[in-house]
């Protein structure tokens, strides 16, 4: 099906993988997760994210989405 342009590309399944993946790590289940999500970008779980929505998520849960990154 054609992507809405007005919300964006939906996520890539890499990046949902990655999420979940991230969220095991932090022991957090899928419900956690999807209310995480739902917080922060008002979707119903991560399979609504686009794909920058779900870019700024992996950053939160890594550790580095709190605008101080520092340079490599």
């Amino acid at each position: 099906p054609p992507q809405n342009n007005r919300t964006g590309a939906k996520a890539s399944g890499k990046q949902l993988q990655f999420l979940t993946d991230l969220a095991i790590r932090r022991n957090m289940d899928i419900n956690t997760l999807n209310a995480e999500a739902r917080r922060l970008f008002g979707v119903t779980d991560t399979g609504q994210l686009t794909r920058q929505q779900a870019s700024q998520f992996i950053d939160m849960l890594n550790g580095s989405g709190d605008g101080a990154r520092e340079a490599a």
